[in-house]
């Protein structure tokens, strides 16, 4: 299934991919830093909206 972005469908989602032949060798330490700090933002984000919805509520 490559209709609009000509990629499959596993490499569309963050799946991390093996660096090019001659590219700079794959960081994997760095890579996990990444998404760690990614989830985190995320996760407070989704404390903060239910932070919210509970303020809502009352």
């Amino acid at each position: 299934m490559y209709y609009s972005t000509g990629m499959p469908g596993w490499a569309r989602y963050g799946a991390p991919v093996a660096p090019l032949a001659g590219a700079a060798a794959f960081d994997e330490k760095a890579f996990l830093r990444n998404q760690t700090e990614a989830l985190e933002a995320q996760l407070q984000q989704l404390k903060q909206r239910m932070t919210e919805l509970d303020k809502e509520d009352e």
